[in-house]
């Protein structure tokens, strides 16, 4: 199977967010991708292609579809609680480059 061309691949954005309360990234990233399964249908989940790419205490950073970013970040504001704890998914901050998301997931 050959490669896409750059102009054909579907491009990414990277979202670093922070949970604030007591539950782990990978929670985090699955209870978005359930909330957005609901709100929007699974054939969108699929076409976002939210994943997990690094998590460090409570920060995490996922790559998602440049389209679905706000969808993606309305169905943060409906993931309430994980694991009977209460919890907020807080954005920091969405780049289009690895290195650019990176200096939002370090602090700068």
């Amino acid at each position: 199977m050959a490669n896409l061309l750059p102009s054909l691949r579907e491009k990414k954005r990277y979202l670093v967010f922070e949970v604030i309360g007591n539950a782990s990234c990978s929670d985090a990233v699955s209870s978005v991708k359930n909330s957005f399964s609901g709100l929007f249908g699974s054939l969108e989940a699929a076409n976002a292609d939210v994943s997990n790419i690094k998590s460090s205490g409570n920060k995490c950073m996922v790559r998602i579809g440049r389209k679905y970013v706000d969808k993606v970040k309305a169905s943060m504001a409906i993931v309430k609680r994980i694991n009977n704890s209460t919890i907020i998914l807080r954005s920091i901050g969405v780049s289009g480059s690895l290195k650019r998301a990176s200096k939002y997931f370090n602090g700068g």
